[in-house]
Formats: C-alpha cells, structure tokens, sequence
C-alpha cells in the first residue's frame, strides 16, 4: 500500500515552474527567508516579454469590477 504524503502542493512554485518553462531568462534565483536559494521572477523582464505597450502604474485602462464580490 502506497503511504500518502501529507503536505499540500505549493502553488507559488509550481507557477515560478510554470513561468520558467515559457520565459527562461525571466527567471532569477534569491536567497529566501531561511537563507537558502530559491527562484523569484523578475517582473520587469517579464512584463517587457509579454507586451512591446506596457501599461504603466498610473496609466488608465478598461477594467470590469464587481463592487463586494466577495460578499455575495
């Protein structure tokens, strides 16, 4: 009988993977709270990847909210 690994998957790394697989060279390593290595994304990299228009902080652009979603 297989024993069951009780720990829950960690969705940041798994998307740090994911990311890594696509943009490479976005991809850079830290030093994490405990001092060891781990990888981070460099978001100005990426952002300059994915759109030759990046939107700026303050710039305007369309957006659709739903004011208290969450409460519903």
């Amino acid at each position: 009988m297989e024993k069951l690994r009780m720990k829950s998957l960690d969705a940041v790394e798994g998307n740090v993977a994911k990311i890594a697989a696509l943009f490479p060279h976005c991809v850079t390593e830290r030093l994490n709270k405990d001092g060891k290595p781990e990888f981070a994304i460099d978001f100005d990299k990426l952002r300059a990847e994915l759109s030759t228009d990046a939107l700026d902080t303050g710039e305007e652009r369309y957006q659709f909210t739903w004011p208290d979603k969450r409460a519903a």
